[in-house]
């Protein structure tokens, strides 16, 4: 079904540069006919063989290659990538679909597909100036000129932000959707089957807080620097969704209501107090004696 979206729902993207622009392995995905990434177009690209794929592929690629083909450092993870795709960011969510989910609006290609189809240095240029490889289109630039519009996030710094973007996309299978497109509850964690061990940093448990939730509904969180229980609770287990979404990363709170706190302080200090001395444990002289017998004590 054709979308609203012109010449570019209509007609399929040029071949000038395409060997630039897809690796080898793409071309010949899309040569063979399984390469298919735009289920919105009009037109159907044919199949025309494993042969022919692979040879154009080789060609495409030794046409279009730059011998200045520019390289780019990479620089970090995706510490703003997310940020950037979402709402709070550029809004890329508002035209494309990613990983499967739809847009908040015209249903343009799926970014997820990018990491698997484009090279890297294709996509920081397209990023920079989207008319200059396909004129007509409705893709802005939101870094004209090579300045960030955006200066907020990674210091306006044109190659991390781009960067961060493509690694965020490469790393999509194993990375929450950004903000706008997420479920709210999809990190909610529910025993069902089996305990959940989630370390995590919680209110009145401290920064090496292990939680363990448990099917029957009763869960406790266990305070690894004080070596104690700190609390048990009733009801619901824990929301994750804190640790993605906020860098400040805010303590985690249970969903459900406390029902029993334990004091602060190490349980070993207070049931094992001659543990927590520095001075060695030595068996006195009666000790040894039924260990050794025959040897006096010295």
């Amino acid at each position: 079904m054709e979308e609203d979206l012109g010449d570019e729902g209509r007609l399929p993207p040029t071949l000038t540069g395409v060997g630039y622009k897809l690796t080898r392995e793409a071309i010949e995905r899309i040569v063979s006919g399984s390469g298919a990434v735009r289920p919105y177009m009009a037109t159907r690209m044919p199949s025309f063989g494993n042969d022919h794929a692979t040879l154009l592929a080789h060609l495409f690629d030794e046409v279009d290659a730059p011998t200045d083909r520019p390289t780019f450092e990479q620089a970090g993870r995706h510490a703003w990538g997310r940020e950037l795709i979402g709402g709070d960011g550029l809004s890329c969510i508002t035209c494309h679909n990613l990983k499967g989910r739809k847009s908040l609006g015209i249903p343009a290609i799926d970014l997820a597909t990018s990491p698997r189809r484009l090279r890297r240095e294709w996509f920081h240029e397209y990023l920079l100036s989207p008319l200059r490889f396909r004129p007509g289109t409705r893709m802005p630039s939101f870094w004209p000129d090579g300045d960030a519009a955006t200066k907020s996030i990674a210091g306006g710094d044109t190659h991390r932000q781009i960067e961060s973007l493509w690694i965020y996309l490469r790393d999509i299978d194993t990375e929450p959707l950004p903000i706008g497109l997420a479920d709210p509850n999809a990190y909610e964690l529910t025993p069902t089957d089996q305990p959940i061990v989630f370390r995590t940093f919680m209110q009145d448990a401290g920064f090496h807080a292990i939680a363990v939730g448990y099917p029957l509904g009763v869960h406790s969180v266990f305070d690894a620097e004080q070596v104690r229980w700190a609390y048990a609770w009733t009801g619901r287990f824990l929301d994750a969704g804190g640790k993605w979404d906020d860098r400040m990363c805010p303590p985690t709170m249970p969903l459900g209501d406390i029902k029993l706190q334990w004091p602060d302080g190490s349980m070993i200090e207070s049931s094992f107090p001659r543990l927590s001395t520095r001075r060695q444990w030595r068996p006195d002289n009666a000790v040894r004696n039924r260990r050794y017998p025959g040897r006096r004590s010295s």
